[in-house]
């Protein structure tokens, strides 16, 4: 692995919540927060509407749950809506991973 993946990865495993400071802990509940709405809002959109059904009709299953619906589908599904850092068009936005 990388030596920085490494050093993430030691550094959220040995890190306790009680010994981050005030003010980041404070800011972790408030990006909590602001993704835990994004996420509420953002199954509400068509694009998401359409992401739910096509999931549900080619990844047929019951190991995985679809966020705010509850609709179930393969654990072969989880990845696909998360993998837009790895599309082509990132490049262009200057997210490239």
């Amino acid at each position: 692995m990388h030596p920085l993946t490494d050093h993430v990865i030691e550094f959220t495993l040995n890190t306790r919540w009680q010994e981050l400071p005030a003010a980041v802990q404070h800011q972790s509940k408030r990006c909590l927060l602001d993704t835990l709405g994004a996420l509420i809002a953002g199954s509400q959109t068509p694009v998401a509407a359409i992401m739910r059904k096509t999931a549900l009709e080619q990844f047929g299953g019951d190991e995985a749950t679809i966020l705010v619906s509850a609709d179930r589908v393969s654990a072969a599904v989880r990845p696909w809506p998360t993998d837009f850092m790895e599309m082509p068009w990132t490049s262009m936005m200057g997210t490239e991973t």
